[in-house]
C-alpha cells in the first residue's frame, strides 16, 4: 500500500511513478475514495458549508480524474480498466 494524498498533484504523480518503478505498469486502477468533513456530515444536509462540499468534491469525485491521469501512461498496451 502506497499512501498518497490525491488532493496534492505532487503526491499522487510519485505515487504513480513509484508504481511505474516496482510494477513496470497496472493493469487496472479501483478508485474508491470518498471523504467528507465530519461536521459536514452532521445535520440537515442544507447546512453544508461551500468549502466542505467544494472539499468533499475534491476528493470523491476529481480525484479520479487525477488519478486516472496519472495511471494511464502505466497501462499504455494493456487492455486494462479503471472502475
Amino acid at each position: 500500500m502506497l499512501p498518497c494524498d490525491v488532493t496534492k498533484p505532487d503526491e499522487v504523480k510519485a505515487t504513480f511513478d513509484s508504481i511505474g518503478e516496482q510494477f513496470g505498469g497496472l493493469d487496472a486502477v479501483i478508485h474508491a475514495i470518498a471523504f467528507a468533513k465530519r461536521e459536514e456530515l452532521e445535520g440537515d444536509f442544507f447546512h453544508t458549508s461551500k468549502d466542505g462540499y467544494m472539499v468533499a468534491h475534491e476528493v470523491s469525485a476529481y480525484s479520479l480524474t487525477a488519478v486516472t491521469r496519472a495511471a494511464l501512461p502505466l497501462m499504455e498496451g494493456r487492455d486494462g480498466s479503471i472502475v
